[in-house]
């Protein structure tokens, strides 16, 4: 039961983390000339350290049209991480606050991490 607890707790600080990078982000695209309305895709990130399960969550965003590339080995020994791209969406914090935090728990489900976002300015 301890081993859930502290998984349901690794959730809750990553969405508070990813969701404390959304008004930074929101902020820099805008000084960059970015409207405030402006609606675009952007590029996702997810972090495992199971491959099969990355593939999982990746048929998962498949089926909410979202573009998948492929799962990369990467950097750290034994993790691989999965990218893509989100179908268009109103690039404003409240709306990434919502959007991050269903991509937290669509790959909690999967025992994967999402770790973040960005968009072309």
């Amino acid at each position: 039961m301890r081993e859930k607890y502290t998984y349901a707790s690794k959730l809750a600080t990553n969405i508070v983390e990813q969701k404390s990078m959304n008004e930074i982000s929101v902020k820099k695209m805008r000084l960059k000339g970015s409207g405030i309305d402006y609606v675009k895709p952007i590029d996702f990130y997810f972090y495992s350290n199971d491959e099969q399960k990355l593939g999982q969550l990746g048929e998962q965003l498949e089926k909410l049209e979202y573009e998948i590339d492929e799962i990369e080995e990467s950097s750290e020994d034994g993790a691989f991480f999965l990218s893509g791209t989100a179908p268009s969406i109103q690039i404003t914090v409240s709306v990434l606050d919502s959007w991050t935090e269903r991509m937290c728990r669509v790959a909690y489900k999967f025992d994967c991490e999402f770790s973040g976002w960005e968009a072309e300015v």
